[in-house]
């Protein structure tokens, strides 16, 4: 084989790699959906679907997450879910590169795994529902703040350990963790 045809083989295993790590991600994430059969209700969706429906709005009801549901109807809401979950391991692998945790696709499950079976996000993720999108939301301007000012994991939370703090990393760091 040539060096060509030994990398291509290597970049397609670690493709290859990557949507397993994802599938198994969103089967994690999706699991009390799958188990239950059908995507889990709210007493609050049918107030989300009627919107589009009824054609006048109600407070606390979003017309366009009820035109979102209205879309995957024909599918069984199956859609909005699997967008919910991919949206949800997008915005928790983006917090792992941001905080120099690594980004192997194995890890992205470890993680995604332990948050699904000790905290409600796979509850979350399989409810027909818009508060996944507010913890997203929250962690997503957490984020956007973390790199706008210009912090970074390796360079300046690894101050706390050294013994004089440099002045310039504080100053970095302060709009950060005043935004967080």
């Amino acid at each position: 084989m040539t060096e060509m045809a030994i990398a291509l083989r290597g970049q397609r295993a670690v493709r290859v790699s990557h949507l397993a790590a994802a599938l198994v991600c969103l089967v994690g994430l999706l699991a009390p959906a799958l188990w239950n059969g059908y995507p889990l209700l709210q007493y609050d969706t049918g107030g989300y679907l009627a919107r589009w429906y009824e054609g006048y709005l109600v407070p606390s009801r979003s017309t366009l997450f009820g035109l979102f549901l209205h879309l995957g109807e024909g599918f069984h809401f199956w859609p909005e879910l699997v967008l919910q979950s991919g949206c949800t391991i997008w915005v928790i692998w983006l917090a792992l590169r941001a905080f120099g945790l690594g980004t192997g696709p194995w890890r992205l499950v470890v993680v995604v795994t332990g948050l699904s079976l000790f905290t409600a996000v796979s509850v979350l993720s399989s409810t027909l529902l818009t508060d996944i999108f507010a913890g997203l939301a929250v962690l997503s301007l957490h984020l956007y703040s973390f790199i706008a000012w210009g912090c970074r994991a390796a360079s300046d939370w690894d101050f706390c350990r050294s013994s004089p703090f440099p002045r310039r990393r504080i100053v970095r760091l302060l709009p950060c963790c005043s935004l967080s």
